[in-house]
């Protein structure tokens, strides 16, 4: 019988957007509460941009620019956290 691994719907992007760090990603998810938490932030943020993304309007445009620089800090942030994680488990 196979086991097909289950993605957590929090981590679907974060995943999709990094796919060469998945295995990382997913140890990230499974031992820290904290990178759980930005994951979920980053699913929120990239549903925000693809929602004002859909609307013609000048507060759509704004908010639009927002959630771009939201998303592009979260993912600098992500980065960091795989990065930190794995070097804090070499040294172990």
């Amino acid at each position: 019988m196979t086991t097909m691994s289950v993605i957590h719907p929090s981590i679907f992007q974060v995943i999709h957007r990094f796919p060469e760090q998945r295995k990382e990603i997913v140890n990230c998810f499974n031992r820290s509460e904290s990178f759980r938490v930005i994951c979920e932030d980053y699913k929120q943020c990239s549903e925000a941009l693809h929602f004002w993304s859909q609307v013609d309007s000048e507060e759509s445009v704004l908010r639009k620019t927002e959630y771009e620089e939201l998303l592009q800090s979260l993912e600098c942030e992500i980065l960091l956290f795989v990065r930190n994680s794995g070097l804090i488990h070499k040294e172990i």
